[in-house]
């Protein structure tokens, strides 16, 4: 087992299905994604830069936060920004009570915006 997937086996088990599906979708959703443990949270890059981290709510379920979501507007639209300068969550109550379109389309806005910002640098 990765790291990753060690934090999610420690999550109380009514929580395993929903984190490992969020987790598959992030994964599938480029390629360049790649997954580590930072700030005791699972963090995936994409392309070496860091894109998305998940946080668990004390209620269950999670946040999906992205890096770049205040800063985006169309991102800050449509997530809980909560005062932050740079992170907006899409929150997951549990696998049943959520969008799933909507994070993934959160995603490909959010993916479009750090990868148009990284090709600008280069």
């Amino acid at each position: 087992m990765n790291p990753v997937e060690e934090y999610i086996d420690r999550r109380p088990a009514h929580e395993h299905a929903l984190w490992i599906h969020i987790r598959w979708l992030i994964l599938q959703s480029d390629e360049g994604v790649k997954e580590a443990i930072k700030w005791s949270l699972p963090v995936f890059a994409l392309h070496n830069k860091q894109w998305i981290y998940l946080n668990p709510l004390k209620s269950g379920g999670l946040e999906v936060s992205f890096m770049n979501g205040a800063i985006e507007p169309v991102l800050a639209s449509k997530l809980r920004v909560d005062g932050r300068k740079l992170v907006g969550s899409f929150v997951i109550p549990s696998l049943d009570e959520y969008n799933e379109n909507d994070l993934l389309e959160i995603m490909q806005i959010s993916k479009d915006a750090l990868l148009k910002k990284m090709k600008k640098r280069s």
